[in-house]
């Protein structure tokens, strides 16, 4: 081989692998279509009222009403005059608690949290082991040992509601499963 065949094999590998992502990207998307953002894609398709679809953290009302599932949702602000909100659900109380915020306004993302009181708390080999077996959900310990859960959402640029009410499934979803790992019994 001289000097040029491997410059030459090389652009010949990426074309041909050009050729076939474009062939793949034709029967991902199908006949006719480009993908995300092309000129025949579904979202430049998109009408204006889908833009109303999306929801983001600079309203926190708008975040309370997409919890309307659970009972004695109720907005309010935290000790550093962020907004939070409270969801006292007598099966599955938690707060939001809301990020990236200037001035108690247009926060970029929240934080879900939820705790458990345990008369003897939680071994932080439980705790270890959540967080190094599971994706959704962080677990901690308070200074009294009582275990929580909570799980971060960049809602920064806004998500679909069809997003964020996936987003309110995984959270129910790792919280019934942390229960079972703390050995919590509803009462």
């Amino acid at each position: 081989m001289g000097i040029w065949a491997t410059p030459v094999r090389t652009a010949g590998l990426f074309l041909a692998s050009s050729l076939t992502i474009g062939a793949l990207s034709d029967l991902a998307w199908g006949e006719g279509q480009k993908g995300p953002g092309g000129a025949n894609s579904n979202s430049a398709q998109n009408s204006d009222s889908d833009a109303t679809d999306m929801i983001d953290a600079t309203d926190p009302q708008s975040i309370a009403d997409e919890l309307w599932l659970y009972d004695g949702v109720e907005v309010l602000k935290d000790g550093d005059g962020n907004p939070k909100i409270d969801v006292n659900d007598q099966s599955a109380p938690f707060t939001v608690f809301f990020h990236g915020c200037t001035d108690g306004k247009d926060c970029t993302y929240i934080e879900f949290d939820t705790w458990w009181d345990l008369k003897n708390g939680v071994q932080a080999s439980v705790v270890d082991k959540w967080n190094q077996t599971k994706l959704w959900g962080v677990a901690y310990r308070d200074e009294h040992g009582d275990p929580h859960l909570s799980m971060t959402v960049n809602l920064r640029y806004g998500v679909s509601l069809d997003n964020f009410d996936d987003t309110l499934d995984w959270w129910d979803t790792a919280t019934g499963q942390f229960e079972d790992a703390i050995g919590w019994k509803k009462k």
